[in-house]
């Protein structure tokens, strides 16, 4: 293989068919081109993601602390499979919404959707602390705090990919780990908060945490283009592009990813009292989820700029599915073994989100992203729908060494499914040493 084909490949413009032709798969690429990646207005906006997704993402990678204290307190009377509902419907629909609010993005920008979410996040926190009945929860935080996160979440992962094209990957990395961070300190925020305060309190303290970063993100982001096309609700076009499809499925095994990435998040402090844990113990086995992944997340980005982001898609996949069949599954009741466990099983799994991002960033002109990445993640949505309640079923059923068995076995799914995008993408080729 020469250099010349090796960067051909590596061109997220250009593919080779089989006859060997170039052939044009983003019409436009003025603006990509255009795009700074840097400077002082592209860092100040990748700094307001950052604030964004620490507050919502930082929130939900925390959840199950959440739910834990509901199961023992406020919904004590209702079955864990049934408070594991609640959280079901937000992260669906987390997932579920970007598909209308990203197309929105791309024609109006950012400043109402992200104003009129921040608003609802902040105001649904408070009320969240006044919630006695099941059926609050599920109108508080089910509904309005899922609509207004997925409003200010798709905002934050969709405007870096405007200001950022060479280092797109690493912009996406750091604000991925931004989420990480959130989802370390946070924890121990609500542990002790919830232990030694009144769960109003805990919760109005949660809400001026969470303006105070978002009043950040406000000033801070702002797009960079705007689609002069039609506004479509879906964009169901992308369903006839084969690389689409492909990529789509891969991360449809990445939905099943999602299905282990978010039921380990919401049913780790579940996992570690089955074995024989504390309920502190779990808690920081979240926090420690949340470091791995940071880590991973910026490694993974700053790689794939230089790599490809189907490589090392691939890699991490195939990596974190080795990690959950040989270490996690021989943690038994030892507690180090445990941390040192989701420490790499979070390097590997938090990776993933940001590189589906970009990955999907390859397949669009900037204009589009927000409707390609929105469209691809309403097929996911479907699964994280059910993830956490059949999450904590398998582990009622399963026990805990045969949920990570299964969780394993899912991971292994989507590494197969990764490399046959990989392939469609190459124009049907097994090419090995190629940047994609």
């Amino acid at each position: 293989m020469t250099g010349s084909d090796y960067v051909e490949a590596g061109d997220p413009c250009k593919r080779r068919t089989k006859a060997g032709s170039p052939e044009q798969v983003i019409s436009s690429t003025d603006k990509d081109s255009d795009a700074p990646d840097g400077g002082v207005k592209g860092w100040t906006v990748l700094i307001g993601c950052c604030t964004a997704m620490l507050a919502t993402y930082g929130v939900t990678g925390s959840i199950g602390i959440l739910q834990v204290f509901w199961i023992n307190h406020q919904l004590k009377d209702r079955s864990q499979n049934a408070v594991t509902w609640i959280t079901g419907l937000n992260l669906f629909l987390n997932l579920f919404l970007p598909a209308y609010i990203g197309p929105a993005f791309d024609r109006y920008g950012t400043r109402l959707i992200l104003g009129l979410g921040s608003i609802c996040y902040v105001f649904s926190f408070v009320l969240l602390g006044e919630c006695k009945q099941y059926w609050h929860f599920m109108l508080d935080y089910g509904l309005l705090n899922a609509i207004s996160s997925a409003c200010i979440s798709t905002v934050a992962l969709s405007t870096p990919a405007q200001w950022f094209q060479k280092r797109r990957g690493l912009a996406l990395g750091i604000v991925c780990a931004a989420s990480s961070v959130g989802g370390i300190c946070i924890p121990f925020l609500l542990d002790y908060t919830l232990a030694e305060l009144s769960s109003p309190w805990a919760m109005r303290i949660l809400a001026l945490v969470t303006l105070v970063l978002l009043a950040i993100a406000n000033v801070c982001m702002v797009e960079r283009v705007r689609s002069q096309g039609p506004w479509r609700a879906v964009g169901l076009r992308w369903l006839t592009n084969p690389r689409f499809m492909w990529t789509t499925l891969g991360t449809a095994f990445i939905l099943v990813f999602e299905f282990v990435l978010f039921s380990s998040i919401s049913l780790i402090p579940s996992y570690a009292a089955g074995q024989g844990f504390t309920a502190s113990q779990g808690s920081t086995a979240i926090a420690m989820l949340n470091a791995g992944s940071a880590c991973g997340r910026l490694f993974a980005g700053w790689a794939s700029d230089r790599l490809g982001q189907f490589n090392i898609m691939v890699c991490v996949l195939a990596y974190t599915s080795i990690i959950t069949a040989c270490i996690w599954m021989f943690v038994y009741h030892s507690l180090a073994k445990l941390y040192v466990s989701i420490i790499l099983f979070g390097a590997g799994s938090g990776s993933i989100i940001s590189l589906a991002g970009v990955c999907f960033g390859q397949l669009c002109k900037t204009e589009e992203y927000g409707e390609c990445w929105g469209t691809a993640y309403l097929f996911v949505s479907i699964a994280v729908l059910i993830s956490v309640p059949t999450g904590d079923a398998l582990l009622s059923r399963l026990g805990g060494q045969g949920y990570v068995a299964c969780s394993a076995g899912i991971l292994g799914a989507a590494f197969i499914a990764f490399l046959i995008a990989r392939w469609s993408v190459l124009g049907r080729r097994w090419t090995i040493m190629v940047k994609v």
